[in-house]
């Protein structure tokens, strides 16, 4: 009962070998092919998840901080802060966009804003807030609402 004699275990694992190649490959060009054709015409780059998790990335206040002790066990979550930022920069985008479009006076944007600032105290001691700052003023005369000093906002941040 001799099967196969003609083959040789070379010439077996490398036809399997060959085979389960070109399975993969296909499997991997059906299920990311528009994927795969937006980055090859140049539309979307490649993006690689992490093998950690956001919660992993923690930077001391001791390196945040210079001035800091270094016994000090205060660590902030600096990606916890770029999420809260990407929403309140959002956030913003639709508050100084509704305003315009109601042609809302300066006092009742600034109330509307100090609200939405608000709700991210964390932020006020954030080593972001003086970009958050710039990043308001610009995008009110960006929209074409009012000339706003970062000056202004940091106040709102207060009220």
């Amino acid at each position: 009962m001799l099967m196969l004699t003609d083959i040789s275990w070379a010439t077996y694992l490398t036809f399997t070998g060959t085979a389960v190649l070109i399975w993969y490959i296909t499997i991997v060009l059906l299920h990311y092919y528009t994927d795969i054709r937006s980055f090859l015409n140049g539309k979307r780059r490649m993006q690689v998840n992490p093998v950690y998790s956001e919660e992993e990335i923690i930077i001391p206040s001791s390196i945040q901080n210079p001035e800091s002790t270094v016994g000090s066990e205060k660590e902030i979550p600096v990606l916890q802060d770029f999420e809260m930022i990407e929403e309140l920069v959002d956030r913003v985008k639709s508050t100084i966009s509704h305003a315009c479009e109601k042609e809302h006076s300066k006092e009742d944007f600034f109330t509307d804003l100090s609200k939405l600032l608000k709700d991210y105290p964390v932020l006020l001691k954030s080593q972001f807030r003086a970009s958050v700052n710039e990043f308001i003023a610009g995008e009110c005369i960006e929209q074409g609402f009012r000339e706003i000093t970062q000056e202004e906002v940091e106040l709102l941040w207060h009220h």
